[in-house]
Protein backbone atom coordinates (compact mmCIF):
# COMPACT_ATOMS: atom_id res chain seq x y z
CA UNK A 1 0.00 0.00 0.00
CA UNK A 2 1.31 3.46 -0.85
CA UNK A 3 2.57 5.65 2.14
CA UNK A 4 0.11 8.29 1.17
CA UNK A 5 -2.77 5.97 1.16
CA UNK A 6 -1.50 4.47 4.44
CA UNK A 7 -1.25 8.50 6.02
CA UNK A 8 -4.32 9.54 4.52
CA UNK A 9 -6.15 6.82 6.53
CA UNK A 10 -4.85 7.39 10.23
CA UNK A 11 -6.68 10.79 10.04
CA UNK A 12 -10.29 9.13 8.53
CA UNK A 13 -9.86 6.32 10.75
CA UNK A 14 -10.17 8.82 14.11
CA UNK A 15 -13.98 9.99 12.38
CA UNK A 16 -15.41 6.76 14.05
CA UNK A 17 -15.18 8.24 17.34
CA UNK A 18 -18.85 10.20 16.30
CA UNK A 19 -19.80 6.89 17.27
CA UNK A 20 -18.82 7.27 20.48
CA UNK A 21 -20.59 10.78 20.32
CA UNK A 22 -23.77 9.90 18.71
CA UNK A 23 -24.04 6.52 20.06
CA UNK A 24 -24.87 5.40 16.81
CA UNK A 25 -22.94 3.71 14.00
CA UNK A 26 -25.57 5.14 11.41
CA UNK A 27 -25.25 8.29 13.03
CA UNK A 28 -21.51 8.27 12.69
CA UNK A 29 -21.60 7.19 9.35
CA UNK A 30 -23.84 10.04 8.22
CA UNK A 31 -21.63 12.68 10.30
CA UNK A 32 -18.55 11.24 8.21
CA UNK A 33 -20.10 11.86 4.82
CA UNK A 34 -22.01 15.25 5.89
CA UNK A 35 -18.28 17.14 7.05
CA UNK A 36 -16.68 15.22 3.89
CA UNK A 37 -18.86 16.69 1.38
CA UNK A 38 -21.35 18.78 2.47
CA UNK A 39 -18.48 21.85 2.97
CA UNK A 40 -17.54 20.84 -0.47
CA UNK A 41 -21.10 21.45 -1.85
CA UNK A 42 -21.60 24.61 0.30
CA UNK A 43 -18.59 25.96 -0.68
CA UNK A 44 -19.33 25.40 -4.51
CA UNK A 45 -22.26 27.86 -4.54
CA UNK A 46 -20.00 31.00 -3.15
CA UNK A 47 -18.38 33.65 -5.84
CA UNK A 48 -15.03 32.26 -6.72
CA UNK A 49 -13.34 34.60 -4.59
CA UNK A 50 -14.45 33.22 -1.53
CA UNK A 51 -13.87 29.76 -2.99
CA UNK A 52 -9.86 30.31 -3.89
CA UNK A 53 -9.84 31.52 0.03
CA UNK A 54 -12.18 28.77 1.76
CA UNK A 55 -11.90 26.05 -0.54
CA UNK A 56 -8.23 24.32 0.21
CA UNK A 57 -8.61 24.41 4.14
CA UNK A 58 -12.40 21.86 3.75
CA UNK A 59 -11.51 18.36 4.92
CA UNK A 60 -12.04 16.90 1.47
CA UNK A 61 -9.67 19.56 -0.63
CA UNK A 62 -7.12 19.05 2.50
CA UNK A 63 -6.79 15.17 2.27
CA UNK A 64 -7.11 15.48 -1.75
CA UNK A 65 -3.76 17.48 -1.64
CA UNK A 66 -1.62 14.81 0.18
CA UNK A 67 -1.85 12.53 -3.27
CA UNK A 68 -2.08 15.45 -5.88
CA UNK A 69 0.61 15.00 -7.91
CA UNK A 70 0.43 18.88 -9.95
CA UNK A 71 -1.34 21.06 -7.11
CA UNK A 72 -2.98 23.50 -8.23
CA UNK A 73 -2.06 27.64 -7.47
CA UNK A 74 -5.03 27.90 -4.84
CA UNK A 75 -4.72 24.92 -3.16
CA UNK A 76 -2.25 23.76 -0.46
CA UNK A 77 1.12 21.86 -0.43
CA UNK A 78 0.74 18.28 0.48
CA UNK A 79 2.18 18.72 4.27
CA UNK A 80 -0.06 21.97 4.84
CA UNK A 81 -2.80 19.84 3.56
CA UNK A 82 -2.29 16.75 5.68
CA UNK A 83 -1.80 19.17 9.00
CA UNK A 84 -5.01 20.91 8.03
CA UNK A 85 -6.86 16.67 7.85
CA UNK A 86 -5.13 15.88 10.89
CA UNK A 87 -6.29 19.04 12.74
CA UNK A 88 -10.08 18.11 11.73
CA UNK A 89 -9.04 14.28 13.17
CA UNK A 90 -7.73 15.60 16.05
CA UNK A 91 -10.79 17.73 16.94
CA UNK A 92 -12.99 15.02 16.19
CA UNK A 93 -10.69 12.81 18.78
CA UNK A 94 -10.91 15.90 21.13
CA UNK A 95 -14.85 15.88 20.90
CA UNK A 96 -15.27 12.29 21.11
CA UNK A 97 -13.29 12.15 24.50
CA UNK A 98 -14.83 15.07 25.62
CA UNK A 99 -18.66 14.04 25.21
CA UNK A 100 -17.88 10.31 26.16
CA UNK A 101 -16.28 11.52 29.42
CA UNK A 102 -19.02 13.70 30.70
CA UNK A 103 -21.54 10.58 29.63
CA UNK A 104 -19.49 7.69 30.81
CA UNK A 105 -17.58 8.66 33.79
Amino acid sequence: MPATAIALQRPVGLVPLFAGVLRSSAGAVAVLFGMLFVPTLLVALLPSSWQDTLGPFLPMNAGDTIYTVRPEAHMLQPWAGFGVFCLYAAAALAAGFVLIGRRDA
